[in-house]
């Protein structure tokens, strides 16, 4: 007989890899417009800038990443967008699921 897997289970985990996705767009959009806090720049005009002095590591992964990500003009909104989607998932997608399980 063979052993199913709960459709709840299968359903959690598929939005799980959803979530896994939006946290990875979020990650990619910070790094390109290097907002590390906060989601505008009048947001984070008051913190330091770590890149001014970096150290050797700080260097590295600058360097690295530089490489990697395709830097382009900071669109308004976008960063906002993503870390709205992927809030506005982490706060409904639970209590959605909870109902079914």
């Amino acid at each position: 007989m063979p052993v199913l897997i709960p459709i709840s289970t299968f359903f959690i985990g598929c939005h799980g890899l959803i979530a896994l996705g939006l946290s990875y767009r979020v990650a990619m959009e910070r790094t390109r417009t290097r907002i590390w806090h906060g989601a505008s720049l009048s947001e984070v005009a008051s913190q330091p800038n770590y890149l001014e002095h970096p150290n050797a590591w700080a260097e590295f992964v600058e360097r690295m990443t530089q490489q990697s990500i395709v830097t382009k003009n900071m669109e308004e909104g976008v960063l906002q967008r993503t870390i709205r989607a992927h809030g506005n998932f982490t706060e409904y997608v639970p209590l959605s699921l909870a109902s079914y399980s």
